[in-house]
């Protein structure tokens, strides 16, 4: 099987990372970007196949990437639209709020199309990954799909109703868990501690207890009042979190992010 990836960013070089990685075949795989330095780069990394336009990678690939921008998705669509409507390839897109009517709209009917959205955590294999498919895919090519996902990390299937909901705590939490880890490295500056062993600390009890969680299975609140002995340091911390507005935080984190994927 032939793989064609439509843009060389950091997501469609975390793929390629993790396909290659996974044991797919440098040989099988081309790239094309309007940035020729890009492809350049893609090329020398990773062993890949350059291609001298999208056309012509979406004339060689059993299955497309669009890994664009997703101002640009539908200029590329466009573009490419006389030859997939000859050659029929699965497309996947990875660009941010287009839908897969929107796709279809471009594309017109009769084409196979995946809508999915990754996170940061793509680069090291651990990313967590939405899709969803129209009616024209079928069991061997979501197999296909699920193949190249979890070169990347894990993946769950959502109605697509979902993806702006997925898309706030799936793709934007890492910048929130950043934030969150670097607050508890400043907090332990201020009291006295050494930035860089502050920040190792807190990354290292951060991993930890999403693995603890994750292995447990158990409600986070369970987990929270294990911590929290009577009269203890960390019930007192956990008081003053939820009276300065913690958990609302969060909470108008998603909501805005999720507002904000529904206007793009």
């Amino acid at each position: 099987m032939k793989y064609g990836f439509i843009g060389a960013g950091v997501m469609a070089c975390a793929f390629l990372k993790g396909m290659i990685g996974k044991g797919f075949a440098a040989a099988d795989i081309t790239v094309y970007d309007s940035n020729n330095e890009r492809v350049r780069e893609a090329c020398n990394v990773f062993g890949v196949n350059p291609a001298t336009s999208a056309i012509a990678l979406a004339a060689n690939s059993d299955v497309v990437f669009l890994a664009v921008k997703p101002n640009v998705v539908g200029t590329v669509l466009l573009e490419i639209k006389e030859t997939a409507d000859t050659t029929k390839p699965l497309i996947i897109s990875v660009a941010a709020g287009k839908t897969l009517a929107s796709i279809g709209e471009v594309l017109g009917e009769g084409h196979a199309v995946v809508r999915t959205m990754q996170n940061l955590n793509a680069e090291i294999g651990k990313s967590i990954t939405a899709y969803c498919c129209n009616e024209n895919v079928d069991v061997k090519m979501k197999n296909t799909v699920l193949s190249c996902i979890g070169a990347i990390g894990s993946a769950v299937e959502l109605e697509e109703k979902l993806f702006p909901v997925f898309t706030a705590i799936g793709s934007c939490s890492p910048a929130f868990v950043f934030m969150f880890i670097e607050s508890l490295a400043r907090a332990a500056v201020k009291n006295g501690m050494d930035r860089e062993k502050a920040l190792g600390i807190a990354i290292k009890a951060t991993l930890g207890s999403a693995e603890l969680l994750e292995y447990k299975g158990v409600h986070p609140r369970e987990l929270t009042d294990m911590v929290c002995s009577p009269g203890g340091m960390t019930v007192e911390g956990v008081g003053a979190l939820i009276r300065n507005g913690f958990e609302d935080s969060i909470i108008a984190a998603v909501d805005a992010a999720v507002a904000k994927d529904k206007m793009l």
